[in-house]
C-alpha cells in the first residue's frame, strides 16, 4: 500500500472515523483479564523491551551496520506514538483497570509491530509467520482488556507499517532481505 494512503488511513482512524465500530468491538471483544491475555499484552512492552535489548546486543556483535537503523526504528516509534497521542488526545474506553494517558495510537501495538516487524524482515518461514502474528495478538489483547478502541490498534498497525517502510525498506512485512542472521537460513 502506498505510504500516502497509509498516512491518510492513520489520520482517518485518529479522528474517530470508526467510533461506532469501536464501541461495538469494545462490547464484543472485552474479556475478563486472564493470564494469557495479560501476557500477550506484555509482548508489546516488558517482553518487547527484553527482545529489543537482545536484538541490540546481537546487532552490536554480528551486524553492527544494522544497529543505527534498528535504534532509529525504536526511538522513532516511541516519539511517533507519544507525539500522536498528544496530537489526537483520544480518551481510552471506560474500564475497571485504569491505564494512564491517551489511547490513540496504542503504544504496545506500535512497539510490537515495529520490533517484531523488523525481526520478521530478517527472518524466513515459520519464524517470520510467528513474528508477524505477534503484533496482531498484542493488538487483540489491548482491545480485549479494554485498554484501547479497535481504531487505536488499527491506527498503530498502519503507522508502524509506514514507519517500518521508511526505516527498513518498502516491504518489511513480506519481502525480507538477503542478510539473514546465522542459523535462520
Amino acid at each position: 500500500m502506498p505510504r500516502f494512503l497509509l498516512l491518510v488511513l492513520f489520520l482517518l482512524l485518529g479522528f474517530g472515523w470508526l467510533r461506532p465500530v469501536d464501541e461495538l468491538f469494545d462490547l464484543l471483544l472485552r474479556v475478563s483479564p486472564d493470564q494469557v491475555t495479560i501476557w500477550t499484552s506484555h509482548c508489546g512492552d516488558m517482553i518487547a523491551y527484553l527482545v529489543a535489548l537482545a536484538t541490540v546486543v546481537y546487532l552490536q556483535y554480528r551486524r553492527p551496520d544494522q544497529l543505527p537503523r534498528f535504534l532509529c526504528l525504536l526511538v522513532g516509534q516511541h516519539l511517533l506514538t507519544h507525539g500522536c497521542k498528544y496530537l489526537f488526545q483520544t480518551p481510552r474506553p471506560l474500564q475497571a483497570y485504569l491505564v494512564g494517558g491517551y489511547a490513540y495510537p496504542s503504544g504496545h501495538t506500535m512497539m510490537a509491530a515495529c520490533l517484531y516487524g523488523y525481526l520478521a524482515y530478517h527472518a524466513r518461514g515459520m519464524t517470520r509467520s510467528l513474528l508477524l502474528t505477534l503484533p496482531l495478538l498484542v493488538a487483540w489483547s489491548r482491545v480485549a482488556l479494554g485498554h484501547h478502541w479497535l481504531s487505536d490498534v488499527l491506527g498503530s498497525l498502519v503507522l508502524a507499517r509506514l514507519w517500518l517502510s521508511l526505516c527498513v525498506g518498502p516491504d518489511p512485512a513480506g519481502g525480507g532481505d538477503q542478510h539473514h542472521p546465522p542459523g535462520d537460513q
